[in-house]
């Protein structure tokens, strides 16, 4: 048997590289998507739950002998909102030097009209920062608010990355994520929601003895909306 100790020596050669290349590799976990896993927008930009206040500012003219029909529907807008998601009292804040019992008297009554009595109805007052303009009388109550935990538009680098090292990390900026969560704290009906689901509701007995009467019969118990389409031309 033949020995060729120059094809020993070059594949030995090999693989004592390929070990030593191998031995010196970064052993990574491969991740895809344009932009970085962590950390994650929602962890830089958390939403978070606090108790904030709600106000309405009253203006009144001097001599009124009442409230207008836009303070009012305010006021009542206001009652209704506090009977839903309000905390503790209604503060009501009157201008110290200003003659403002006529329009407390007012507001009294709106809020009585819609169903909060003056039990739950606290005064105190304030200094007018100017003796000049015209100081209102504010409503204000505590309700619980969702809000991001931190400042939009803080763009502290270039986001193109064309003078940072995000170009080559394809990491995402530092606001980035801010005023989507910003948006859905804003929008979302209840801040509970964004804690826990709600109860569920009222079973619909009649839809679901129809639907159950669709399975046996072998029928699709899927609802089928039936549209008639026209051309335009014919519609009058």
């Amino acid at each position: 048997m033949s020995f060729n100790i120059k094809s020993f020596s070059f594949t030995a050669l090999t693989c004592i590289l390929l070990v030593g290349v191998s031995g010196c590799a970064k052993r990574t976990q491969d991740v895809t998507g344009s932009v970085e896993v962590n950390p994650d927008y929602r962890e830089r930009h958390p939403i978070v739950l606090a108790e904030t206040p709600r106000v309405l500012e009253i203006y009144a003219l001097r001599g009124a002998t009442g409230l207008d029909l836009r303070q009012d529907q305010d006021i009542r807008a206001f009652a209704s909102e506090y009977r839903s998601s309000g905390k503790g009292a209604v503060v009501a804040s009157v201008p110290r030097g200003r003659s403002s019992d006529n329009t407390l008297a007012n507001i009294r009554r709106s809020l009585a009209a819609a169903g909060i009595s003056g039990q739950y109805v606290k005064t105190t007052s304030y200094n007018p920062v100017d003796l000049d303009s015209a100081a209102p009388v504010r409503l204000s109550f505590l309700k619980l608010q969702a809000s991001v935990d931190s400042l939009c538009g803080q763009w502290k680098t270039d986001i193109t990355g064309a003078s940072t090292s995000e170009r080559f990390t394809n990491s995402s900026p530092s606001n980035f994520g801010c005023a989507y969560q910003s948006a859905i704290a804003a929008q979302v009906a209840s801040p509970l929601d964004l804690v826990r689901p709600r109860q569920e509701g009222a079973i619909d007995i009649e839809k679901r003895n129809q639907n159950i009467k669709s399975i046996r019969s072998s029928k699709d118990p899927s609802t089928k909306y039936n549209t008639n389409a026209s051309a335009i031309g014919t519609n009058q």
